[in-house]
């Protein structure tokens, strides 16, 4: 009845075919709504969402559904026996079977009255993406009894649009090789850092292209609603080219081997994709010339997917005023002897039950520690080694560590051999060395803040320069140091007379209750940056000497009143400190704005207060009071002289906020005694 109905009904017949083709156009607007432009500015669709309007309601109340109004109208004209040849039901199959993503990219080159057949060539969702020869064989066996205009490339649309309905889902330990055509479904895309092996993004993936397996093992600030995106979690990914294919494979093997160590930056995945350069790009980067066929060359890709830091300890050092109280000081270095437990896991590492391995890490620098669920992380093992332990007694372990830090190594690392210009084996006191490095540079900071960070540097780059003006260019017997300019904590020997002196210029400028600053320049001084490595506290040692400075710290509460006017001003601006070192391996200075929109500015000012109030051991500690920090002059135009100018200097760019601040309190204080001010505030400091 119903096919002589469509046959002899013109009225009937015109109706149907204006709902049917309604019914498509509202498809296809629907299609056109779940497109997403990837960085690579390919589109991909948003596949779980179109499935969901596909199995909803065509109206409220209505019984019927999308899938079945597109299904009947695919075959209308088509099929006049009554009935279509698939069953909505199978078509909407939630098992193996289910065929409704093929369905729907056969509408889309409106071919959808095909969908049985393609169905009975088991071309169904599970399998997609399809390899273009199992395409071409099904398709020919499909097209088979098609006139040719109906069959004519029909193999080439259907391969052309079945990668944008099949977008890469990413999931934990993630390890593919995927194809040229393959779309990673990264909405956004920007610029942490470039080094010389690899390039550092900070990435977005909306939800539902990530695994509930892999949103379970990152923080939950990792997840966020974005304003355009909805739902999306927030990764850090490094980028390797073709010729440092070698460095990603090590990075791979060090990240496998650490993955039991909780203190160190969680490895997510990997994977490689050769792709064109229409992503973004580094701007100092060169063009990418475009081939014969005048197109972008593609380009093949080796990545990590890591868990993202919401900042480094080089943001802290540039972007934040120190802790004023001594509650906030403890904290901030109980926080950071965290990273000791993590040297100390990496340097006696147990593997799959009784095997122990000797570890080096080779890079450790405040860009390389990173906060993460309130607690610092070591990242970067790219440049990490290992060594199995032997079950008899066997000297301090040694080995050769090509690459890793600078600045923050140890003079051991910058010897090469005089014969054979190789360079010299080196045990795990390479890593003690860096880390005390690292705790005077944060020493400073507590004490002089930021523009102390940049005195700091120059004064060490000064020394630097006398040393390579003033020595003999002779060479020891069995190896020569080989500095150049910069700003190392040593000479290539020992350490420099400069920082000493810089360490007992901070015991003094430190303020009279904060132990801790003072206990850990001391441990430094004495058993950190020795020139004898073997004379260098062990990293089991450090950890149980840095336990007892936690005992003996103090802890005072800081009254109420002085704690919201001191956070009401978190957000004012205060300078920027450049760094020296090589550039950041992971994070970013700051979330950026103009990705995640939804959190803004006054969430990532709240990431800094909370760091370290989860680690006070006050019940009632404020959380570090620190201010925002924005670009300052450049080296360029900057005076670094430690003249007697200097502090006047740094108290009258720096104060003028706590000055606002006495106001708000009902305090007047002139401006030529703003010195007096911070002298004043020093000891309510003390005090409280």
């Amino acid at each position: 009845m119903a096919s002589n109905l469509r046959a002899s009904d013109p009225t009937a017949h015109d109706f149907h075919s204006q709902q049917n083709s309604q019914a498509i156009d509202t498809f296809k607007t629907k299609v056109k709504n779940c497109m997403v432009k990837a960085v690579c500015q390919r589109e991909y669709v948003r596949v779980n969402r179109l499935k969901s309007w596909m199995r909803s309601a065509v109206s409220p109340g209505s019984k019927e559904i999308w899938a079945a109004r597109l299904h009947h109208a695919a075959y209308f004209g088509k099929v006049f026996s009554g009935f279509e040849p698939i069953t909505i039901e199978k078509l909407c199959d939630e098992g193996d079977d289910c065929c409704l993503v093929v369905f729907i990219i056969l509408l889309c080159i409106d071919k959808g009255y095909l969908i049985d057949r393609v169905e009975h060539e088991e071309m169904v969702d599970r399998g997609m993406p399809f390899k273009l020869k199992l395409l071409e064989t099904s398709i020919e066996s499909i097209t088979s009894t098609l006139p040719d205009e109906e069959a004519r490339g029909l193999t080439s649309k259907f391969d052309n649009h079945q990668w944008r309905f099949s977008p890469v889902i990413f999931d934990f330990e993630l390890s593919r090789d995927y194809h040229q055509n393959r779309i990673l479904p990264i909405c956004l895309w920007e610029p942490i850092n470039k080094g010389g092996t690899a390039e550092v993004w900070q990435i977005l993936v909306q939800e539902e292209f990530v695994t509930k397996r892999l949103g379970s093992e990152v923080s939950s600030e990792a997840r966020f609603e974005h304003e355009t995106y909805g739902w999306c979690y927030h990764f850090a990914l490094k980028t390797f080219n073709e010729d440092n294919k070698q460095f990603f494979l090590d990075e791979i093997r060090a990240f496998y081997a650490l993955r039991e160590n909780q203190g160190m930056i969680r490895y997510l995945g990997h994977y490689s994709h050769k792709e064109t350069n229409s992503r973004p790009r580094f701007p100092e980067d060169p063009p990418n010339l475009p081939g014969k066929d005048g197109l972008p060359q593609p380009n093949l890709t080796s990545n990590i997917l890591l868990e993202y830091g919401e900042y480094d300890l080089n943001d802290v050092f540039q972007y934040r005023l120190p802790p004023v109280f001594t509650a906030d000081i403890d904290a901030f270095w109980m926080a950071l002897f965290q990273i000791a437990e993590v040297v100390q896991g990496l340097h006696n590492l147990k593997i799959r039950g009784d095997i122990y391995y000797h570890g080096w890490h080779a890079d450790i620098k405040p860009q390389n520690i990173l906060h993460v669920k309130g607690k610092y992380k070591l990242a970067d093992p790219g440049f990490a080694k290992f060594k199995r332990k032997t079950d008899a007694a066997e000297a301090i372990p040694e080995e050769i560590l090509l690459g890793g830090t600078k600045t923050f190594g140890a003079p051991e690392k910058n010897r090469v051999r005089v014969k054979t210009r190789t360079p010299i084996r080196v045990s795990q006191a390479v890593d003690i060395w860096s880390l005390g490095c690292v705790f005077s540079m944060a020493a400073t900071w507590v004490v002089f803040g930021p523009q102390g960070i940049r005195q700091y540097n120059r004064v060490r780059a000064d020394a630097i320069h006398r040393v390579l003006e003033t020595r003999s260019r002779g060479c020891q017997p069995i190896y020569e140091p080989t500095i150049h300019e910069g700003d190392y904590f040593h000479d290539g020997e020992r350490v420099l007379e400069e920082v000493t002196q810089w360490h007992r210029i901070l015991v003094e400028a430190a303020r009279k209750t904060d132990f801790m600053t003072t206990q850990v320049i001391r441990l430094i001084d004495e058993h950190m940056l020795v020139p004898q490595s073997d004379k260098r506290i062990k990293s089991r040692e450090l950890c149980d000497v840095l336990a007892t400075f936690a005992v003996h710290g103090f802890s005072h509460v800081v009254p109420d009143a002085i704690k919201q006017s001191l956070l009401k001003i978190e957000t004012e601006p205060a300078g920027h400190i450049d760094s020296s070192d090589e550039p950041s391996s992971i994070v970013s200075p700051l979330l950026s704005v103009s990705m995640i929109s939804q959190r803004g500015k006054s969430q990532t000012s709240q990431a800094f207060q909370k760091d370290f109030s989860n680690t006070s051991s006050g019940s009632e500690a404020s959380s570090a009071i620190f201010l925002s920090l924005p670009p300052a002059k450049s080296p360029e135009t900057e005076d670094f002289s430690m003249s007697s100018g200097s502090l006047t200097s740094v108290i009258s760019k720096i104060f003028p906020k706590l000055s606002r601040l006495c106001s708000r309190l009902g305090i007047f204080v002139p401006e030529d005694k703003v010195p007096v001010m911070y002298l004043g505030f020093s000891v309510i400091a003390k005090f409280c």
